[in-house]
């Protein structure tokens, strides 16, 4: 349901490009989230190693193990996505006229925000791994639910007011307001954990 909640702006935001400025618009964004998206599977490839190590890591060393193993996986995107959304910040525009053969004006600025979005995600993902190590994989619906607003509530002004440069920057919008929901609710586990197993030390060293 989560990722239903973060997919609904990718979905519907094309619709607010058709309805305002044609379906030429709209199919020239949409080729810009399918370049974009071949990252997305690479993404979620990655994450589907990262996540059950997480969840091992938290089993086998607890809250230490799994804050060294979020770190891990922070490193892996930010040292595998950020260099696609440099290369995208730089060759954006030749790789939609090669790719797909279109071109539009400041079609590169469109490509970059949408990875830098991506870059954003998989920031949130990471956060989502610790989630799911803690069994508290419901707070992760909030961020989603709050990247879908943030996006869509954007959208209505961002779009009419910059077309397409506005519908990446919309999705962009949400992934920042994503990340710190999802990340201040991680640590809020976190520090409920520690709490937690605090309390349990303490019982046990007064029924010794």
């Amino acid at each position: 349901m989560a990722r239903t909640l973060g997919i609904a702006s990718h979905t519907l935001i094309p619709w607010f490009i058709a309805v305002q400025f044609g379906k030429i618009a709209a199919g020239q964004f949409g080729t810009c989230l399918a370049l974009v998206g071949l990252t997305m599977m690479f993404m979620t490839g990655v994450n589907n190693f990262l996540q059950p190590q997480s969840v091992r890591a938290y089993q086998v060393d607890g809250l230490t193990g799994l804050k060294k193993s979020l770190g891990q996986s922070t490193a892996v995107f930010l040292t595998s996505l950020g260099p696609v959304t440099i290369l995208l910040f730089v060759l954006g525009d030749r790789l939609l006229d090669w790719i797909y053969k279109i071109d539009f004006p400041h079609a590169g600025l469109v490509v970059f925000l949408l990875s830098l979005n991506l870059l954003l995600v998989s920031m949130t993902v990471v956060a989502g791994n610790g989630m799911a190590a803690l069994k508290r994989s419901t707070g992760f619906i909030w961020g989603e639910a709050t990247y879908c607003i943030a996006s869509l509530g954007s959208a209505i002004v961002l779009i009419s007011k910059w077309r397409m440069i506005g519908a990446a920057l919309t999705l962009v919008i949400g992934g920042v307001v994503g990340v710190l929901v999802v990340t201040v609710t991680l640590w809020r586990f976190l520090a409920e954990s520690v709490h937690n197993s605090t309390d349990a030390l303490s019982l046990t060293g007064e029924g010794l």
